[in-house]
C-alpha cells in the first residue's frame, strides 16, 4: 500500500461522488487486481475550471451571497447534483453568515434554490452525505466573535424532496467538529475533533472516528476506544480505508503536542480500527491543512493546502518561525 501526497492551493476541498461508493469500490478492486497494467486503462482528464458561485454569476433569486464564499460540499443524490456552502461578509465568524444549498439536473450548468440556514451565528463545514437511501446535510454552528473560535454544536438536516428539508437537529457532543465523511460497505464513517482548539495549552485535542448505518445514530468505530487519539494537537484528519479495511490518515497538528507541530501520519489495523498507531514519534514540520484523502485502486492520495514558503514550525529551531 502506498500513500502519496498531492498539494493543492485551495481553501477547502469539496468531495463529490459521481458514482455510488459501491461502484467506486468495485472499480478500486478491479484496478488493484489488474496491477500496474490496469492503470493504463484510466485516463486523467483535466477540464477548465467552472465558476459556480460569484457575484458575477446568475444565481437563483432566493440566494443573496456576500463577499466570502467558502466551506463547501458537493454530492449527487436522486439524479441531482447538490452543492452547499457558507457565505458571509468575511472568512471569520459573523452573525450575518448563511448557508445555502442549490441543486442541478444538468451537471451544474444551471441551478435551483434548495435550502437556506441562518442561525444568527457562524455556520461552517457543510457535508452532504447519503446513508441508507437518506440524504443529509451536516454542518456545525460556531460563534459570533470574529477573533475567537467558538464551536457550539454539530447540526443536521435531511432532504425529503425539492426545497423540502427537515428541521435542524443536533448530533454529537457540544463543541465537537466533524471533518471527513466516507461511506464504505454500506456504513458511513466520520472523523471529528474536540478540545480547546487554538488554546495556549498544548495537547488538549481528542480525535474520534464514529460510524452510522442510518445517518442519525452514531457510535465509535471501536467500543474499546471511544476517542481514537487523545491529548494531541490534531484537529482535521484526512483519512481513508484501504481495500483491506486498514485505516490511514494524516492529522493537521496545528495546536502542537509532545511530537511538535505540523502534521502526523497514522494507521489502524482492520482488527483494531480504533487503535491509532503513529508512523513516527515526531510531527512532520510541514503542515497539511484542510486535508481530504481518497482511494484509487489501493493507493491512497491526500489533497491538502500547505505553506509553499517553508515549514510550519520546527521545535528544534524555534527562531526559524512562529506557529
Amino acid at each position: 500500500m502506498m500513500l502519496r501526497y498531492l498539494v493543492a492551493s485551495v481553501a477547502l476541498m469539496a468531495v463529490a461522488y459521481c458514482v455510488s461508493p459501491e461502484q467506486a469500490r468495485q472499480w478500486d478492486e478491479e484496478l488493484h487486481a489488474e496491477g500496474s497494467s490496469g492503470a493504463n486503462n484510466w485516463v486523467l482528464v483535466q477540464d477548465d475550471p467552472r465558476i459556480v458561485i460569484s457575484r458575477f454569476k446568475r444565481l437563483p433569486k432566493e440566494i443573496k451571497i456576500r463577499s466570502s464564499n467558502n466551506c463547501l460540499s458537493i454530492s449527487e443524490f436522486d439524479g441531482k447534483l447538490f452543492i452547499a456552502w457558507r457565505t458571509a461578509p468575511f472568512h471569520f465568524a459573523s452573525v450575518k453568515t448563511k448557508m445555502y444549498v442549490m441543486s442541478s439536473i444538468d451537471d451544474g450548468e444551471s441551478w435551483e434554490y434548495e435550502h437556506e440556514i441562518e442561525l444568527e451565528a457562524d455556520v461552517r463545514e457543510p457535508y452532504l452525505v447519503e446513508t441508507a437511501g437518506h440524504f443529509y446535510l451536516y454542518f456545525f454552528q460556531a460563534g459570533t466573535d470574529p477573533i475567537a473560535f467558538q464551536p457550539n454544536h454539530q447540526k443536521r438536516v435531511e432532504y425529503f424532496g425539492h426545497q423540502d428539508w427537515s428541521e435542524i437537529s443536533d448530533w454529537g457532543q457540544p463543541g465537537e467538529i466533524h471533518w471527513q465523511f466516507n461511506v464504505e460497505n454500506g456504513t458511513t464513517f466520520v472523523s471529528s475533533y474536540h478540545g480547546n482548539h487554538y488554546g495556549t495549552e498544548l495537547g488538549t485535542m481528542n480525535l474520534y472516528l464514529n460510524k452510522t448505518t442510518d445517518g442519525i445514530n452514531f457510535e465509535p468505530i471501536d467500543a474499546q476506544y471511544p476517542a481514537t487519539s487523545t491529548h494531541s494537537g490534531g484537529s482535521e484528519v484526512g483519512w481513508m480505508f484501504d481495500l483491506f479495511g486498514n485505516y490511514w490518515g494524516v492529522i493537521r497538528n496545528e495546536d502542537g503536542d509532545t511530537s511538535g507541530w505540523g502534521s502526523r501520519m497514522f494507521r489502524a489495523d482492520h482488527t483494531n480500527p480504533g487503535l491509532w498507531e503513529f508512523t513516527q514519534d515526531v510531527s512532520d514540520v510541514n503542515i497539511y491543512e484542510s486535508p481530504r484523502m481518497f482511494r484509487f485502486g489501493n493507493e491512497l492520495f491526500l489533497v491538502a493546502r500547505t505553506d509553499p514558503t517553508g515549514q510550519f514550525w520546527n521545535k528544534d529551531a524555534p527562531q526559524s518561525s512562529l506557529p
